[in-house]
């Protein structure tokens, strides 16, 4: 047994043969909390000295253990936990069985199958090593199969009285990393996002009656922080307060005016999913009515063109500033908030005088504005630059949660969020500084990117995602291992839902984004906006092939499209009532009306789409050479590892060359390079056969970093190089990686 240890933690351990306790009083309040441990044993002994049990000889040890948490200590007794276990049955699989079946029963709603294959029997560390020697550009089905399951399962154990908070119910240390507590500036989010489409709609409640707890406390945030009516969420709770009491010298999160509208965003998603008029009545719109209050009093400035002013306005950790006006994410949550409260109250026909009053707020909010390069703003007020070498995504919340921007209704946003991303792209998520690409920005970034259409990019996280794997398909938060977050796993399920089966304001897409290599695969049981089940959905896109089985809980007509490079050439009613008609929205998109409660099979035939083929790097860990290299980690051969957060950098002189050594001649035919922030805009691409006579296939004077992929005539050569002769920057030359394509 091991003491707590912790300054504000005054434990007090006792152990004999059967029996720890640890009765634990906070030393700046009168609460705390109680743990219990009974350790039986079958056969054998157990004895202890006062500090540790000992067992021998045992043929079976079960253990059992439980935590209560006090309000005021007093309140407290080891004894009555102690009867509680005494109570228990005391084999385990007795214990084990009714667990077993109730997560089973949610765990088996739902099953992924991307043509694992013969994979499958391989454990997780194989898969996970297999994965390794392609530096993760090409993970095994039977491996991304293998986390979508683990994080369900993962899911399901965290998700109980309270929502999966930081590590979830998992941590091996008294200190957890930020104490373990729910933080809402993205975390908890993400944990929960999968409970909905992965058809976990019981591990909502925990979550709702959750953050209903909080909200007597958020009132008072309120009214004494901003003299406002309603309520203001805090960044970071614990079990027991949601006051705003996380305040530090750096970052100004008492102004975390948009953490209540994100958290109700879940209150009336789980509407939009299951219908449930009696949750929307008396839990959804009674949140969301104190939310959209304390905007009534909160925005009371007025711009010159007659729109809110958001003062102080936060944006998580981002953007270099602390507080400006009118971040993105404090006015597309307003937006959502308001748009949610009065299509709700329509429906339920209620609050018709307060309908028209958040019509005009909604009137009121300020529009977006774009950067010099055609991105968004952080900072509407357009003062402020975006800094896209950032973990947290707040800018992309119209894309990632609020699915604001559209190419049908706003086409000139939609252009805005494509060129935004890819800047995130290559800014943080190929060459940032900021955590190598941490697993919760990276689900941001995937589900951006499913949004969008993105089937590349979400292919390529996804498979990012599977560096940060432990052996327990758990994602480790930092490239070191050190730190473990639940994060990216309550994410990952719904980045993969959503990219095979979406469904928005009437229109069910189906394959919105799936990853260019799936060329067959079926997903089932996964739920989507609208009350529609999917009961199964099994693709051949190199045959053309859609098959859909669903269930509508409600009698509907839906627009059920395909991705604009599939045009339908036939869809075929094979069972039910449902009706099928042409569709003005593109050769893409039927009509079909859906009655409630049947389910109906649908045979969809598109335009065939040929399968990726996916590229060997011929460079990957071959014989490097350059004119010269950096001291301190920037050799030469770090640009051909395959290991994304390590480059070459040159000196800082003009000119400078990189070049690599095949092994034996090859026909080549592509190079890709990925410039570090120190980039070269004028250089050559060259070959030879020899290493001493060079042509040159490809050349540029204007080279603008990133990642360039560069094509050319198929050519004979054993040796590659770049060769430049003007840098971009003071700086020398810096490649993350050199990639070369051929046969």
């Amino acid at each position: 047994t091991v003491p707590i240890i912790h300054d504000l933690i005054d434990s007090d351990l006792r152990v004999d043969d059967e029996w720890i306790t640890y009765h634990n009083a906070y030393t700046l309040s009168p609460g705390g909390y109680d743990n219990v441990i009974r350790v039986i044993t079958k056969g054998g002994h157990a004895n202890s000295d006062g500090k540790k049990i000992v067992i021998t000889d045992a043929d079976e040890v079960l253990i059992l253990t439980k935590i209560k948490w006090y309000e005021n200590l007093k309140q407290g007794s080891a004894a009555t936990l102690k009867k509680f276990m005494l109570d228990l049955p005391q084999d385990y699989q007795t214990l084990l069985q009714p667990h077993a079946a109730a997560h089973g029963e949610i765990f088996n709603r739902v099953t992924l199958d991307l043509d694992g294959g013969q994979n499958r029997r391989l454990t997780s560390e194989e898969l996970i090593g297999l994965a390794w020697k392609t530096s993760y550009e090409q993970i095994p089905s039977a491996l991304l199969e293998k986390m979508y399951d683990a994080s369900r399962f993962y899911f399901i154990c965290s998700a109980g009285d309270f929502p999966p908070n930081l590590q979830g119910i998992w941590n091996g240390v008294f200190t957890a990393p930020w104490n373990g507590s729910y933080t809402f500036d993205a975390n908890v989010e993400l944990a929960m996002d999968s409970a909905l489409s992965a058809n976990m709609t019981e591990g909502m409640d925990g979550y709702f009656r959750f953050i209903e707890s909080l909200v007597p406390d958020w009132r008072i945030n309120a009214k004494n922080l901003f003299g406002a009516r309603g309520v203001s969420a805090q960044i970071v709770a614990s079990p027991n307060t949601g006051l705003h009491l996380h305040y530090e010298g750096v970052w100004a999160w008492q102004f975390w005016t948009q953490g209540g509208g994100w958290l109700s965003s879940y209150f009336y998603d789980y509407y939009r999913f299951t219908g449930d008029k009696v949750f929307l009545k008396n839990r959804a719109i009674p949140l969301m009515k104190e939310i959209a209050l304390f905007y009534e009093d909160y925005l009371q400035e007025i711009d010159a063109d007659g729109n809110y002013i958001f003062p102080m306005s936060c944006s998580p950790e981002v953007g270099g500033v602390l507080l400006s006006n009118n971040s993105v994410l404090d006015v597309a949550v307003a937006k959502e908030l308001l748009t949610n409260l009065i299509a709700g109250c329509e429906e339920l026909q209620i609050e018709k005088d307060n309908v028209v009053k958040w019509q005009a707020m909604l009137k009121k909010m300020p529009p977006y504005q774009t950067g010099p390069d055609g991105d968004i703003a952080e900072w509407a007020d357009g003062v402020f630059n975006h800094a896209y070498n950032h973990r947290h995504y707040s800018p992309f919340y119209p894309v990632f949660r609020s699915f604001e921007f559209s190419p049908e209704t706003t086409p000139e946003l939609w252009k805005v969020a494509e060129v935004s991303l890819e800047k995130k792209r290559d800014q943080w998520l190929h060459h940032g500084t900021d955590e190598w690409g941490i697993p919760f920005g990276r689900a941001f970034h995937a589900q951006s990117a499913a949004y969008l259409r993105q089937g590349d990019v979400v292919e390529e996280i996804i498979n990012s995602m599977a560096d940060r794997l432990y052996p327990s398909l758990h994602m480790s938060l930092r490239p070191n291992g050190n730190t473990f977050n639940f994060d990216g796993n309550g994410a990952y399920p719904d980045i993969i839902n959503r990219s095979l089966a979406f469904s928005l304001d009437g229109t069910l897409d189906l394959l919105r984004s799936v990853p260019p290599s799936w060329d067959k695969g079926s997903i089932h049981g996964i739920l989507v906006r609208g009350q529609i089940e999917i009961d199964h959905l099994q693709w051949h896109q190199s045959k053309g092939i859609i098959n859909l089985e669903l269930t509508s809980s409600i009698d509907q007509q839906i627009t059920l499209r395909v991705p604009a490079s599939k045009s339908i050439k036939s869809l075929k009613i094979i069972e039910g009532t449902a009706k099928a008609d042409v569709s003005t929205r593109g050769e893409n998109a039927r009509k079909v009306t859906l009655p409630a409660n049947e389910k109906l099979k649908i045979e969809i035939h598109h335009d065939v789409v040929e399968p990726k083929v996916i590229r060997t790097d011929l460079a990957l860990n071959k014989t490097v050479t350059a004119s010269s290299f950096l001291q301190g980690g920037y050799d030469s051969h770090l640009a051909f590892d395959g290991i994304i957060r390590s480059r070459w950098s040159s000196e800082n002189s003009d000119p400078q060359w990189l070049a690599v050594d095949l092994g034996k001649e090859m026909a080549v035919d592509a190079v890709e390079l990925s410039w570090e922030a120190a980039y070269g805009k004028c250089y050559t691409i060259e070959v030879s056969t020899d290493s001493v006579h060079w042509t040159e296939v490809y050349s540029t004077k204007e080279g603008k970093g990133g990642r360039e992929e560069l094509e050319f005539a198929p050519t004979k050569a054993r040796w590659i190089r770049m060769h430049g002769t003007e840098r971009g920057t003071l700086a020398g030359y810096s490649l993350w990686s050199f990639k070369v394509y051929g046969k």
